[in-house]
């Protein structure tokens, strides 16, 4: 579960339990009611919960093992084009075959697959002068071959990135109901407020526990084609507006974890300059406005630094 989900979730679970160990509270039968809707909700988050956090890495690793398979064929026949049109003093289309070989292994799977049919069609139709590099008809049976097993991974990944997504909304709609649910709980814990204030005062103090609240600002860097979280990038955020000792105001200056992740509890209302780096990263700046106590989340994508070869 995402970060915001995480911490209902345990709000919920923290309030349900302080309110099914009270005799006073347990006494009300609205409120009993009440309970026992919140374990529904609470056992259907456990179960879908379960389907959203567990990762199938096996149908990545078909998608790239099927990717590698195309890609190092492909690169053979791509930069034998480009060695051609060179000696055809042909340099505009010798510029673009070095784009679409830098690129390939980081192509999309459709990107991937519209470059596969343009270069097996050229490729195919001057078998001859590529067979002067090296290139022959096995080759182009190898790339056709990776771009079915190709094909048929990419379709399963999509497939269950589809299921995570249906799970992802079914787990949104369940927070929804617990929230609605809890709203409803808060008004009937009040009836007691003044009777008994101890009680009440208990689940308040549950209810604003700063542990169950989200942080103010979490910055979350990915790699820009995999989507996957970079780690050690350095995010630094300094203010536009202030300064300590002459030098602009510095938030915060953290290197992400395993997960990507940066975050921020301060509630410093500013607008600041966001940099993140990475060796091997382009540079990526932009302005974030922190205006009020609503929790901020950010995505910075990290393109790799192109490498001419």
């Amino acid at each position: 579960m995402n970060e915001s989900n995480t911490l209902f979730y345990r709000l919920l679970t923290g309030l349900n339990k302080y309110v099914k160990g009270n005799d006073v509270l347990m006494g009300i039968p609205a409120i009993e009611a009440a309970t026992s809707k919140i374990d529904l909700i609470i056992s259907k988050i456990d179960k879908t919960a379960v389907l959203v956090d567990t990762e199938n890495k096996g149908v990545y690793i078909a998608v790239e093992v099927a990717t590698k398979r195309v890609v190092a064929p492909l690169f053979a026949v791509v930069k034998s084009m480009e060695l051609y049109y060179g000696s055809q003093n042909d340099a505009a289309k010798m510029a673009e075959l070095h784009t679409t070989r830098s690129e390939i292994q980081r192509m999309p799977y459709k990107m991937l697959d519209a470059t596969v049919k343009t270069i097996l069609k050229f490729a195919s139709a001057n078998l001859a002068i590529l067979g002067t590099y090296g290139i022959t008809a096995a080759t182009l049976k190898e790339i056709e071959d990776g771009m079915k097993q190709l094909q048929l991974a990419n379709t399963v990944l999509e497939a269950y990135l589809e299921e995570k997504s249906q799970n992802r909304a079914v787990l949104s709609a369940l927070v929804e109901d617990g929230k609605k649910v809890l709203v409803e709980c808060d008004m009937l814990v009040e009836i007691i407020s003044l009777t008994h204030p101890a009680i009440y005062k208990g689940y308040m103090e549950i209810r604003s526990k700063k542990e169950y609240s989200e942080r103010l600002l979490t910055i979350t860097v990915l790699n820009s084609e995999t989507r996957k979280p970079e780690e050690n990038a350095r995010v630094v955020m300094v203010s536009t507006t202030r300064t300590v000792k002459g030098e602009p105001y510095v938030l915060l200056d953290r290197k992400t974890g395993k997960l990507g992740e940066v975050r921020n509890s301060r509630r410093e209302f500013d607008i600041y300059k966001l940099t993140v780096e990475k060796v091997g990263c382009d540079l990526q700046e932009e302005i974030v406005t922190v205006a009020d106590n609503t929790p901020l989340r950010l995505v910075v994508l990290l393109k790799k630094k192109q490498v001419l070869s």
